[in-house]
């Protein structure tokens, strides 16, 4: 099973073997024809499977700080590789709503296709309520210039993915370029496809021909229409969502900009 190509976005790079989606998000032109500088935000799927090889690029990279989206269960199940021991800053979630319960999560989607494409697209109506703090950790350690930064979930896409929108949006990058962004994902479906399959059979049992695996995994710009939606339905948009749920105001995104884009 295989996605269509999406549109051309920054390379998956550096390329690591044992991580999951993870990929730079520099170098996308903002509405005012600057650019996001590369090697400050880094997004990603699960860090677990690093090889010593990864763990070596990876340091390079100096991060400085990790934000990781994944509900404690899924902490546990697949604990980071790398972040142990080393001086970074870590943000971790605590809650253990739907988002993560993954056999809670399997249950709901067995009805067929368009139950699943239902649950997703209101996911993603309530991701940026539910991962409010996690998402106001990530602007904080940034802001405090704690960079780079690394900001992950277990596929990297959903979770991962509103990270990105926020983030890119607050950069001003506009919105044609942040959905690219999210399609990226796409490039690397079979990937995915293996490793949620496999998740997913410890749950429940779920067919390899199932119908309900593509609006499962593919970033379907329709989900993340669905969260600008709210978001403007709620708080005239993303910059009014930034300022009233995350605190990220004016200024602070005037900040943002000066200092990661060129």
């Amino acid at each position: 099973m295989t996605a269509a190509t999406p549109p051309s976005a920054p390379a998956f790079a550096p390329a690591f073997e044992g991580a999951m989606n993870f990929r730079d998000l520099g170098g996308y032109e903002t509405a005012d024809g600057r650019r996001v500088r590369h090697g400050r935000f880094f997004r990603s799927g699960l860090m677990s499977e690093l090889t010593d090889a990864d763990i070596a690029a990876i340091r390079q990279l100096a991060i400085r700080s990790v934000c990781d989206f994944r509900a404690p269960e899924e902490r546990e199940k697949h604990p980071s590789r790398w972040f142990k021991g080393e001086d970074i800053r870590h943000s971790v979630r605590e809650d253990t709503e739907n988002i993560g319960n993954i056999a809670k999560f399997y249950e709901m989607v067995l009805d067929g296709p368009e139950v699943a494409r239902g649950i997703m697209t209101e996911g993603y109506r309530k991701i940026p309520y539910m991962l409010a703090p996690s998402y106001r950790a990530m602007f904080d350690f940034i802001l405090a210039g704690h960079v780079p930064i690394v900001f992950h979930c277990t596929v990297g896409k959903d979770r991962t993915g509103i990270a990105s929108a926020l983030l890119l949006t607050a950069l001003g990058v506009p919105r044609e370029l942040v959905v690219e962004d999210f399609r990226a994902t796409d490039k690397i479906y079979d990937r995915i496809f293996a490793l949620v399959r496999s998740q997913a059979r410890e749950s429940v049992h779920i067919e390899d021909d199932s119908d309900i695996w593509p609006p499962l995994l593919l970033s379907d710009p329709a989900y993340l229409d669905a969260m600008y939606d709210e978001l403007t339905t709620q708080h005239g948009g993303i910059e009014g969502y930034l300022r009233e749920q995350l605190g990220v105001d004016a200024a602070a995104i005037e900040r943002l900009r000066q200092l990661h884009t060129e």
